[in-house]
């Protein structure tokens, strides 16, 4: 189970604050949770960022983790969480969104890019608004 994972299942039973193990993990992140009934099913961390100027600008979000629990694999959590996410930014005004994920994690690639990213040098690019 990955930290985010452990780290909200440990909030949920009450063996932890939320925040306190969330924020040593994942620092000043929001998260979408996918809960089935009382399980957390999976969950994505991610950070809007803004460029600093006069006029307002579009914002890129990060994609910090996003994780499924094994049970939940392969049943459309993490096509959710996607899609909710990028609904989430295109509120906030987010052009883009950037993840990272290893080249020999051949599944995870195929997936992003079946969701809609762009290899972008190292990085994985979804873009949510014309450039």
């Amino acid at each position: 189970m990955t930290d985010l994972l452990r780290a909200l299942h440990l909030a949920e039973r009450g063996e932890l604050a939320p925040d306190d193990e969330l924020r040593r993990l994942f620092g000043r992140c929001d998260f979408l949770v996918a809960q089935a009934g009382e399980d957390v099913a999976g969950a994505l961390a991610f950070e809007i960022f803004r460029p600093a100027g006069f006029r307002p600008e579009p914002g890129h979000a990060v994609v910090m983790a996003l994780t499924v629990a094994p049970a939940w694999r392969r049943r459309g959590v993490a096509s959710r969480l996607i899609a909710n996410l990028r609904e989430a930014l295109r509120g906030e005004g987010c052009a883009s969104v950037l993840l990272y994920a290893r080249p020999e994690n051949k599944p995870a690639l195929a997936f992003y890019r079946a969701m809609g990213f762009a290899r972008d040098g190292e990085a994985l690019t979804l873009m949510l608004i014309p450039p």
